[in-house]
């Protein structure tokens, strides 16, 4: 997300851009039989050695990366690499555990969850939700309050409509322009924007609603 300076020529109060990159129709990928892994160094030796791993090997993936001795790596290994990670684990007594026996097992699950909740048409900041999820909420929000106005920002390189929101509570008000959503994978910035932009329009705070 970036926050650019304040204009004081702007009447505007805020303006969010979002250009979400989303995913094109492909297949998806799946893990079955995938393992994740806690691996908790206890000696810069073992440090070396699980630091090693991961530029070695393409059927690791490090989702938590340690920094020094006592930090924990948590990593995803493909099932035809199980027999040499463990190996190399316990031959340098390496603390380890297993988290999740199957990732897949573990996706699917989520995605039911997930699945059930759109369902139910709920919009909120515990999951990460779709350009089609966001788009609707930002709809749903301008019908609701006449102070929000959605902006046409022209469209992305894959055709896709970027939406702004212009929220103004009235003239001679200093500008804030907040973009987010412009880089794919940065998947939080787009949940920050719709965050900031709820508090602004809904948040009961005196103090926010003074901004």
């Amino acid at each position: 997300m970036v926050l650019n300076g304040v204009c004081s020529r702007c009447a505007v109060m805020a303006v969010v851009a979002f250009g979400v990159v989303a995913i094109q129709a492909a297949e998806v990928a799946r893990y079955d039989n995938y393992r994740l892994y806690r691996v908790t160094p206890q000696s810069e030796e073992q440090l070396k050695v699980v630091a090693a791993m991961e530029q070695a090997s393409d059927s690791l993936i490090f989702l938590e990366t340690a920094r020094k001795v006592g930090d924990r790596f948590d990593i995803v290994v493909a099932p035809h690499k199980l027999a040499d990670f463990t190996e190399t684990l316990e031959a340098d007594y390496i603390p380890h555990l297993v988290i999740d026996e199957n990732v897949q097992s573990s996706f699917d699950q989520e995605r039911i969850r997930l699945s059930n909740k759109r369902a139910k048409g709920t919009f909120d900041w515990n999951d990460y939700h779709t350009l089609e999820e966001i788009h609707a909420w930002l709809d749903k929000l301008a019908s609701e309050h006449s102070e929000v106005e959605l902006l046409d920002a022209g469209r992305s390189h894959q055709n896709r409509t970027l939406k702004g929101v212009k929220l103004s509570y009235g003239e001679g008000r200093p500008g804030v322009f907040i973009e987010g959503g412009i880089h794919a994978r940065e998947w939080i910035s787009p949940a920050t924007v719709t965050y900031i932009l709820n508090e602004l329009v809904n948040s009961e705070d005196a103090q926010v609603r003074a901004l």
